[in-house]
């Protein structure tokens, strides 16, 4: 009986500790998804433009992009969200972009990281964890201006707004010969289509 009830016990801790890994992030590890890309950031601007040319397609011919970085102590950023612009025949295009970041907690690796939370972006800095997953999202909106000269009104309307995700999980620190952490490898994913 006492064989049988340790059984149990050992059973439902596993089960628990498969269940914590990441709440709904978490799971058996799976294997790195198909254009997963792996950069090194570290301090003294070693950091990585993520091209955002496939999402904003033909809404923005001029593409757009994010910076992922890194910085002391042990910090991951965003920053740079450029949307670019054009002008023609009296309309002026705007494309402005906004980014933040969610640390989703300790996972297996990026396949595991598939579920964007509610609460907790941030688009400020946050601590760079190894073995966390982190959700990037960038919202895009643009807008036209029609210049009085052309057309007497001025009139300014929003015609297109979206939102797309980056998905990253840091894979380990950038240790120098001090043994003091002056990076982080990273690997993403863009795009991504969180569940």
């Amino acid at each position: 009986m006492k064989k049988l009830f340790l059984f149990a016990i050992c059973a439902v801790a596993l089960t628990a500790c498969e269940k914590d890994n990441g709440g709904d992030n978490g799971g058996k590890s799976v294997p790195d998804p198909a254009g997963t890309i792996t950069v090194n950031l570290a301090d003294g601007g070693v950091r990585h433009s993520v091209d955002l040319t496939p999402w904003t397609g033909d809404y923005c011919p001029t593409g757009g992009s994010v910076t992922l970085g890194w910085y002391k102590p042990d910090n991951i950023y965003i920053y740079n969200s450029y949307i670019g612009g054009s002008s023609y025949d009296g309309v002026s295009y705007y494309y402005t972009g906004s980014s933040e970041m969610v640390d989703i907690g300790p996972v297996r690796g990026l396949g595991n990281v598939r579920k964007a939370p509610a609460a907790g972006w941030s688009d400020d800095d946050i601590a760079c964890e190894v073995g966390h997953g982190y959700i990037v999202r960038i919202s895009g909106k643009s807008h036209y201006k029609r210049d009085p000269y052309y057309y007497f009104d001025g009139t300014e309307e929003d015609y297109w707004e979206e939102t797309t995700y980056i998905r990253l999980y840091v894979v380990e620190s950038i240790v120098n010969t001090s043994g003091g952490i002056m990076g982080a490898k990273v690997k993403y994913q863009y795009p991504f289509i969180p569940e």
